[in-house]
């Protein structure tokens, strides 16, 4: 792992006994190589904790690398420090710097309880002429709002390029 083999769960108000008897369901619906890179790639504890909840995120963005691959991501290229583990450490940032948040949006936290009780809403947009974006997922689940066009496309080339950019250090050499 990127933490030197230290429980980084054993940190939090709760304890790591939480962690231990409580799995979110990103622990119970992502796939393993996913947790894995994660895990191994995450260079601060507080940005572990707030992306690895974020299952519909990770998901998206996931999804999104493997597509641009044509295969599955390995785990065992996203050690400590490497340029994969670097480029995920620039995904996960955005929950706590997205520029595009829409007014209201709650803080970097998710509620990843799923009981519907605090539904994430959808991409806000000022008005019907601000398309919907290939990467429409991960923009709702960082709580974005456009006032135009060009902010929306501001922010797709943001996450594209962490995509790309990824998928390209995955590549085969």
């Amino acid at each position: 792992m990127g933490n030197g083999g230290v429980d980084w769960r054993g940190l939090s108000y709760y304890g790591g006994m939480a962690c231990r008897t409580y799995f979110c369901p990103s622990v119970r619906q992502l796939p393993a190589r996913w947790l894995a890179a994660l895990g191994q790639s995450m260079d601060h504890w507080h940005l572990h904790g707030l992306i690895v909840t974020e299952r519909k995120l990770l998901a998206a963005f996931f999804t999104a690398v493997e597509k641009r691959l044509g295969r599955p991501v390995e785990a065992g290229r996203f050690t400590a420090g490497s340029r994969a583990a670097t480029w995920l450490n620039q995904f996960a940032a955005l929950k706590t710097d997205w520029p595009h948040k829409r007014t209201g949006a709650p803080g970097p936290g998710n509620y990843f309880f799923e009981d519907g009780r605090y539904p994430r809403p959808g991409v806000w947009r000022e008005n019907d002429a601000i398309p919907a974006s290939p990467v429409e997922t991960i923009l709702a689940e960082l709580d974005s709002g456009f006032a135009s066009a060009a902010a929306l496309e501001n922010a797709q080339d943001r996450i594209t390029s962490i995509i790309d950019g990824l998928a390209a250090e995955l590549m085969p050499r």
